[in-house]
């Protein structure tokens, strides 16, 4: 992110990812203040939106394992989790 910074003079606006990239997403997200996020099909642990200060969108398609707590996870002002039938 240094040389991101450094080339275009700001961080992006918003960070994305697939997958475990998503998870990565959201540390960096957390990490250097990033207010927006978009994830596709996120790795999620069980306490994956506890704590989060900036705004996420995460798409999930129902039948991908990795996702799949998040039909669990509690509803909060700042997540909007889209659940896809593929």
């Amino acid at each position: 992110m240094d040389d991101i910074r450094a080339k275009y003079g700001q961080l992006p606006d918003e960070v994305s990812g697939y997958s475990l990239g998503a998870s990565k997403a959201r540390h960096v997200t957390e990490s250097l203040g990033i207010k927006k996020t978009t994830l596709f099909n996120p790795l999620l642990g069980k306490h994956f939106t506890e704590n989060l200060d900036g705004n996420y969108q995460i798409y999930r398609t129902t039948e991908d394992i990795a996702s799949s707590i998040a039909a669990d996870v509690s509803p909060r002002d700042n997540v909007k989790i889209s659940q896809i039938l593929p």
